[in-house]
């Protein structure tokens, strides 16, 4: 019931604000609209205002911050990237070493190459903890 009464009051004013407008607009009458826009245009430009400023002031805030976590992310991914590319590559290079040695094919290898894979092989024995 409240909802209705308050429907209706809304719906009155509202016919009536529209007649006043009409009325200034048509025979340039003087109506209580002029002096409610004295106070009130101020009153909404400078509301306007500090939410102009307060929104430009938000969304160059959470813009910078984007940016930001986007540049973390981007580096988080380039650096998980470059670890699994490095664990690719090495796991590749002992399948290649591997396969090569069962084939039979140390025979073409240069014997600078033979020492220099048995050093890495004797350092890559002694990192691994037994």
């Amino acid at each position: 019931m409240i909802s209705l009464a308050l429907f209706g009051i809304s719906l009155v004013l509202l016919i009536a604000l529209f007649g006043c407008k009409t009325l200034e607009l048509r025979q340039n009458v003087w109506t209580p609209l002029k002096s409610i826009r004295r106070f009130g245009d101020p009153l909404v430009e400078e509301s306007f205002a500090k939410v102009s400023r307060a929104s430009r002031t938000y969304s160059t805030t959470t813009t910078r911050a984007t940016l930001k976590w986007c540049k973390a992310l981007l580096r988080s991914i380039h650096r998980s990237f470059d670890r699994s590319l490095h664990v690719f590559a090495l796991e590749l290079n002992r399948y290649l070493r591997g396969r090569g040695a069962k084939r039979g094919e140390e025979s073409d290898i240069s014997a600078h190459l033979k020492t220099v894979l048995e050093k890495t092989e004797e350092v890559s024995d002694d990192s691994v903890p037994k």
